[in-house]
């Protein structure tokens, strides 16, 4: 586990990073970094009680993980009482409409294709974190 801490200051949402690939990760703390406390994670293993353990408000999930899917993740985090709640945000390199839905049936808030526009993604993560009175609807 990696923590991604931006600057020190006053009490900022937290977000799960479960993202293999060093690069994104790195892409994503340069720019979440200064908004949110970032954690970090390479693989989908024991992420509900990590995302538990670190009172993350949201999570972002590559679906294409090693060893244990983020579509499996997913599906845990949604069974897993204290997660059940949390926005689940899917990142991933794989398109088309069999892979949205598997993700939606998983329990999805929302999704976004790599490579991503980092404006846009700042707009979905603000939205996701607003609560469950902005989200009407997964995905």
């Amino acid at each position: 586990m990696l923590c991604l801490t931006g600057e020190a200051g006053m009490a900022r949402k937290t977000l799960m990073v479960v993202e293999d690939d060093t690069d994104t990760r790195e892409l994503l703390q340069k720019a979440l970094g200064s908004e949110y406390e970032l954690v970090g994670v390479s693989n989908g293993e024991g992420v509900p009680q990590l995302v538990e353990s670190h009172q993350a408000d949201l999570v972002v999930l590559d679906i294409g993980l090693p060893g244990i899917s983020g579509i499996e993740v997913c599906r845990q985090l949604r069974a897993h009482g204290p997660t059940r709640n949390i926005p689940i945000l899917f990142l991933t390199a794989f398109g088309g409409d069999a892979i949205f839905t598997e993700g939606v049936i998983a329990g999805g808030d929302g999704w976004m294709t790599k490579p991503f526009d980092v404006p846009k993604l700042k707009e979905r993560i603000e939205y996701l974190l607003r609560g469950p009175a902005a989200v009407s609807g997964r995905l």
